[in-house]
């Protein structure tokens, strides 16, 4: 039973996407309905971003709400959004992404009133309930055999206004990346149901900004790995342990390409500086046994393999000139 005005509220943040905004609007305008909230969170935009969304309002008239503040990030964006929305379910889209022009009657047309999470873009054949074996899955984003495939963000996702507000739920301020995957897991974690769909409703564009070196990018992965070891407390899964060995291979990877790699170019210390910084932080943060395991590696991609196989040998300056001539080969501006 539906009590809420809305069924759907679309959360959307916005900051300097000029370029791209008008376009989703666009989309978004064929397919809202009476049914359907609009919360719009402008993170300071200091380019047309907001008078693209003026322009919005004045020549259609949705249930939209609109709010601007000072640049406050994304996370706190996104839960002003949680706080404004009206609807039974909330979704989350970026506002540098696309949607598929049935986003929303895709929704509607696979709603459960008895779901607290909905999740599209999988590779399934059939919608089905989610069991408790499969949740590791939904976590990691495949399964053993990759018959089982799903995005692992909060994209493409619908979660329930009552049961994001019964737990709390809200996005990380102190992540500035990852932050959408630990509000995502913490759904996923603490719901009793869990539909998932074949459908592919939404295209996530790659964000430049999150390839690249960053001083934060280090604090950010401690924490990061810390929040997944207290949400691997939330429910007794069968495969956790494999979840948190998975991102441990996965965070290493990001502190070779995104951080130690850099430190030479954009710090005053030698690679050899590096390549001792980066044998300590994995060594003092629990990362050794998980990075010589292989059982991730046809999932990895061949950069990632081969840069896992090299630190798994103790072979960190080998791992960081690795890098950084991949990033040279492929002009990756970090």
């Amino acid at each position: 039973m539906f009590d809420r005005k809305y069924m759907l509220s679309i959360i959307i943040p916005t900051y300097n996407v000029e370029y791209n905004k008008e376009k989703l609007l666009n989309i978004l305008s064929e397919q809202l309905c009476k049914k359907i909230q609009l919360c719009i969170v402008d993170d300071g935009s200091t380019d047309k971003t907001v008078s693209i969304i003026k322009k919005f309002f004045l020549q259609r008239v949705f249930n939209i709400k609109f709010k601007r503040t000072s640049h406050i990030g994304v996370s706190k964006a996104r839960n002003l959004g949680i706080d404004m929305a009206n609807g039974e379910y909330i979704t989350f889209i970026d506002a540098d992404d696309l949607i598929s022009p049935d986003f929303v009657s895709t929704f509607m047309l696979n709603i459960r009133d008895s779901a607290d999470v909905m999740i599209f873009n999988s590779n399934i054949k059939e919608s089905r309930l989610i069991s408790n074996k499969d949740i590791c899955y939904l976590l990691i984003g495949h399964d053993k055999n990759h018959d089982f495939l799903v995005d692992t963000s909060i994209h493409s996702k619908f979660y329930r206004l009552d049961f994001v507000r019964k737990f709390s739920l809200i996005f990380d301020t102190s992540l500035r990346l990852g932050e959408d995957l630990i509000f995502n897991f913490n759904c996923i974690l603490n719901s009793k149901n869990i539909y998932i769909y074949p459908d592919n409703i939404y295209c996530k564009m790659i964000s430049h900004s999150m390839m690249r070196f960053t001083k934060y990018n280090l604090k950010n992965e401690i924490e990061f790995r810390k929040q997944m070891n207290n949400i691997s407390h939330i429910k007794n899964i069968p495969n956790m342990k494999l979840v948190l060995k998975f991102y441990k291979i996965t965070g290493a990877l990001f502190l070779v390409d995104r951080y130690y790699s850099c430190l030479p170019r954009k710090s005053n210390i030698s690679i050899w500086k590096s390549r001792s910084l980066l044998q300590n932080t994995l060594r003092n943060n629990g990362y050794i046994v998980a990075i010589k395991t292989s059982k991730f590696d046809d999932i990895l991609g061949k950069r990632d393999m081969v840069t896992r196989m090299l630190l798994s040998k103790n072979m960190y300056l080998t791992s960081l000139v690795f890098s950084r001539c991949i990033d040279i080969i492929k002009r990756e501006s970090r």
